[in-house]
């Protein structure tokens, strides 16, 4: 079911995009409910009890839904700026004196070491750069929600936000390679497969 849940949201950005395009964004206000709605009848349907943040998600997807009848041009700027606005928060808030960047654990939990003045250095350095691009991104996405034509968010929201993201992630490897030379003997896709081994536990703690 996982699988079937990966393959919805990754059909998402079209839906909403097409539902906009053909003047239908309810479509995609519905969508959206119903992708918030998966995570709570999975678990129904495997017959275990549900966790309480299904429940909670089981109720916002209701009121989006609700939402989305009376005004759904609304409704479909909002769950982007929130991905944004969370993430900005998420880096910005590890900055804190007390606090490790995110950047600083992710690089702790791949190298399975202790980390070098210089990496710390670096990946403090790193995390201030994806705060400032997720704030710039959030920015940008309510600017275009507000001003712009709907389509012209969407194609910033459901296409070219993923693109900036990606490249993001490639200048930001190149850029730790000519910063870390004597600590970065690995490709980007196996920086990339890194990644995908991390246990984010232990990130997002």
């Amino acid at each position: 079911m996982s699988v079937i849940f990966t393959l919805l949201l990754l059909v998402y950005p079209l839906v909403m995009h097409f539902s906009i395009h053909y003047g239908h964004a309810e479509i995609g206000v519905y969508y959206l409910a119903m992708l918030l709605m998966l995570p709570l009848l999975f678990t129904l349907l495997q017959g275990r009890r549900p966790a309480a943040w299904m429940l909670g998600v089981a109720l916002l997807a209701l009121l989006i839904t609700g939402l989305g009848v009376i005004e759904a041009g609304v409704m479909i700027i909002i769950p982007p700026a929130i991905m944004f606005a969370a993430l900005f928060v998420f880096f910005a808030s590890s900055l804190r004196a007390e606090g490790t960047p995110v950047v600083t654990r992710l690089a702790a939990v791949i190298r399975a070491e202790q980390l070098s003045p210089e990496i710390r250095s670096y990946t403090r350095k790193a995390t201030i750069a994806w705060s400032v691009f997720f704030l710039a991104m959030l920015m940008a996405s309510l600017m275009l929600g507000l001003w712009a034509p709907l389509e012209i968010w969407s194609w910033f929201s459901n296409f070219l936000a993923y693109v900036l993201i990606a490249v993001m992630f490639i200048v930001e490897y190149l850029v730790r390679r000519h910063s870390l030379q004597d600590h970065v003997d690995y490709s980007f896709l196996q920086f990339l497969r890194n990644l995908r081994r991390v246990d984010y536990r232990h990130v997002f703690k």
